[in-house]
């Protein structure tokens, strides 16, 4: 996977037929998908097309393939070199665009931070809305010395993370929270549960609190970093075990990694 590279972002306006360019920062979304690009390659696009078109269609009633012919006209706009970090957006007040920016580092593991408070999310399940309320809870776990905030509901549950799902590893089985409307549809998630069950590996939904995760190998896991092994957290007694099924689950995510055919073949 190449470095992460500095060159400038650039944003795209859907005119209902193509992609143009819109100079400017466009107006602040409320529906968001974005997906890693590695030297041309990224995974599941089509989970991502599909979760973007249902989201848009829920919060507004747009019918779903005009975000998916968002999504399939967005592969020519991004280099086929170095790592990107493309995302989509809808704004009612200012339609569909296309921001093309540079991937930032990636990281290799993750300390968490439990927000003090229960989720008080208003669309969990829609990627975007909530968004300045996760910025806000990330800049507190920044300060405490945390990468990401772990959500929790109001029985102190985990939920997610700001911008991440959890899984963990218990008596050999991948385990997660219950699918539900407190949790966004994870594309990371859902492909290493598909990988999984394919292996013949159990797989299993778990309430838990952070405290019931001491000892088990714990991931945050998104589309821009992957598999993300959880380290000690500040202010947690939970004693994350060691990462001992990360590194085959990293090689299975990147051989599902795929080149599209509509991408230039230099940019």
């Amino acid at each position: 996977m190449s470095a992460p590279n500095q060159a400038p972002a650039k944003r795209f306006r859907w005119d209902g037929e193509s992609l143009v360019p819109a100079p400017g920062d466009g107006a602040r979304p409320e529906v968001i998908d974005s997906w890693l690009v590695a030297d041309g390659a990224w995974l599941a696009p089509e989970r991502h097309a599909e979760r973007f078109a249902d989201a848009v269609h829920r919060l507004h009633g747009i019918d779903p393939a005009t975000s998916r012919a968002l999504v399939s006209a967005a592969p020519p706009l991004i280099p086929t070199t170095g790592t990107w970090f493309p995302r989509v957006e809808y704004s009612p007040t200012d339609g569909f665009h296309l921001l093309v920016r540079p991937a930032p580092p990636l990281g290799s593991t993750v300390r968490l931070w439990t927000a003090p408070e229960p989720d008080t999310r208003l669309h969990p399940t829609i990627k975007g809305y909530d968004l300045p309320l996760l910025n806000d809870l990330r800049e507190q776990a920044h300060a405490a010395g945390a990468d990401e905030p772990l959500l929790v509901d109001a029985q102190g549950h985990v939920l997610e993370g700001a911008s991440t799902s959890i899984l963990w590893w218990r008596d050999g089985a991948l385990c997660a929270p219950p699918e539900s409307e407190s949790v966004l549809t994870s594309v990371t998630r859902a492909v290493l549960v598909d990988l999984a069950e394919a292996a013949a590996i159990p797989v299993r939904h778990e309430q838990a609190r952070p405290r019931d995760l001491d000892g088990l190998e714990i991931w945050a896991v998104n589309a821009l970093h992957g598999i993300r092994p959880i380290v000690p957290w500040p202010g947690s007694p939970v004693l994350p075990g060691p990462a001992t099924q990360a590194p085959r689950w990293r090689r299975e995510l990147q051989d599902k990694r795929s080149i599209n055919d509509n991408a230039p073949k230099q940019r």
